[in-house]
């Protein structure tokens, strides 16, 4: 992104620095603590350049990279963490940044930047302007690898590159000679920073787009945006802020749209946002034939989602009954704004402390983790298929009796527990009973589990003799004399 943007003024252009958005202003959201199983870390960052222009230069880079990750990576990452190489398993991820590529400073002032077709690099001559620029430039690639710690490694999960080029014009008098420029040509060397990364990052993780765009020329416009998130983390909230030029008029305007998120997005989901764009005048040609750009701060939530969800559970074991209890009613205040896939996991999680070998009633299972239950199995009933199935009657048992408390009607549940008024346990047969009874369903007939009784063996029938064979047909004729026995 360019360094500066030029203002038009009675009298000539007046160089300022690019205005912050608000929600750059403060630092980098900072991870929240959660309640899993480790309070690890949720993602720490190592960044590395092959760039060596300058050692302060380099130096600069990598915490540009650092931060510009940092403000892409709200609620992951802890901006107070140590600037260098964390230790291997510190985090349960990791994200390592790349960036490979040239940097370069021009030698002397360029007058008036010169431009792919030719023409002026003044948009418009309504004003009498002039200015004078120091040029750098540079290119190359970022390389991105998302890693999920194994126990042992870390593990990639995504790997990506992104292509990267800018050219940056530094307001420098052109009084200035080439001799005196070598200060000039540090400064413009130590704002020549990775901008890009926002775009490559975010562009990955949390692909921002706009869909449409109308409105005539020069005025606001429509805007709709779409936001999908490809991340491993729930997406909290999100400010945003968009910039293209419109090519319909004639290279004159270039568009800015702020557009905001709030509320839950699911690993895996979309959301379409509107805003309203507003037009920006410009003055140098290089103003408009930038690229679209993009500044982003979401802010995840590692605590939510699927795998959120399962640490919080998982962090039960182990636990005194207080670690225990704060668990549990942390799982029944998120209860009521739980995503399927959340319920999903929580159910899975919890159904395994119900193991127990052989149940007499519901009574014999831990009746905190049954009420816990309850709360979130509420929107996903269809989470306890894998529990019905289980190999462990507890299990088994605990949720039909959890099925019985909130009175089911999907239809696949309702089938495995008619299925089950059989089941080898007799405690797990009666509480599916139970369960179909609340449904409004009246369970099968159970079917006796005693042997069928032998039939006794009657004593073997005496040998009857053959049926005599049956009389000639009257109409058969006489056997012929010579056909007859003689007699002796």
């Amino acid at each position: 992104m360019a360094a500066v943007v030029l203002a038009a003024a009675l009298g000539g252009i007046v160089a300022t620095a690019r205005p912050e958005v608000p929600w750059q202003q403060g630092p980098a959201q900072k991870a929240a603590p959660g309640l899993g199983a480790d309070d690890k870390p949720e993602l720490d960052i190592v960044a590395k350049t092959s760039l060596r222009v300058a050692p302060p230069h380099t130096e600069a880079y990598v915490a540009a990279m650092r931060a510009g990750a940092e403000m892409c990576l709200g609620g992951l990452v802890d901006p107070g963490a140590p600037a260098g190489a964390p230790a291997d398993g510190a985090a349960r991820y990791r994200l390592l940044i790349e960036y490979a590529g040239t940097v370069k400073v021009a030698n002397a002032v360029s007058n008036e930047p010169a431009t792919a077709s030719g023409a002026s690099a003044l948009v418009g001559r309504a004003v009498d302007v002039e200015g004078s620029f120091l040029l750098s430039k540079q290119t190359g690639n970022f390389r991105f690898q998302l890693a999920k710690w194994s126990g042992t490694k870390y593990v990639p999960v995504e790997n990506w590159a992104a292509p990267y080029a800018d050219t940056y014009y530094h307001p420098v008098d052109k009084s200035v000679s080439n001799k005196e420029m070598g200060p000039y040509r540090s400064a413009a060397l130590m704002k020549t920073l990775p901008d890009g990364l926002a775009d490559a990052l975010v562009g990955r993780l949390l692909p921002i787009r706009i869909v449409k765009s109308s409105g005539s020329p020069g005025t606001g416009q429509a805007v709709t945006v779409s936001v999908q998130n490809r991340s491993p983390w729930p997406l909290k909230k999100l400010d945003a802020r968009l910039e293209w030029s419109d090519e319909r008029s004639k290279g004159r305007y270039r568009y800015e749209v702020e557009v905001a998120h709030s509320g839950l997005l699911m690993p895996g989901k979309q959301v379409i946002l509107t805003g309203k764009g507003k037009p920006v005048e410009a003055v140098w040609r290089w103003q408009i034939q930038q690229p679209a750009r993009l500044q982003a701060a979401p802010v995840f939530d590692p605590t939510r989602g699927p795998e959120g969800i399962s640490r919080l559970v998982a962090g039960m074991k182990g636990k005194d009954a207080e670690g225990r209890k704060q668990r549990l009613d942390a799982l029944k205040v998120l209860a009521p704004e739980m995503a399927p896939e959340e319920s999903a996991a929580a159910v899975e999680g919890l159904a395994t402390f119900l193991a127990h070998d052989a149940p007499t009633a519901e009574a014999d299972l831990p009746q905190d983790v049954l009420q816990a239950l309850v709360e979130v199995g509420r929107k996903s009933a269809a989470a306890f298929t894998v529990a019905l199935r289980h190999e462990n009657p507890g299990i088994r048992l605990g949720a039909c009796w959890v099925l019985e408390q909130l009175q089911v009607s999907d239809k696949t549940i309702l089938a495995r527990l008619r299925s089950m008024v059989t089941d080898k346990c007799e405690a797990v047969a009666k509480a599916a009973a139970k369960a179909l009874t609340a449904a409004g369903q009246a369970p099968p007939p159970a079917k006796s589990k005693e042997p069928p009784a032998k039939a006794e063996e009657s004593p073997p029938a005496e040998e009857k003799a053959p049926p005599p064979a049956k009389a000639e047909e009257k109409d058969q004729p006489p056997a012929k004399a010579e056909d007859q026995p003689k007699s002796s």
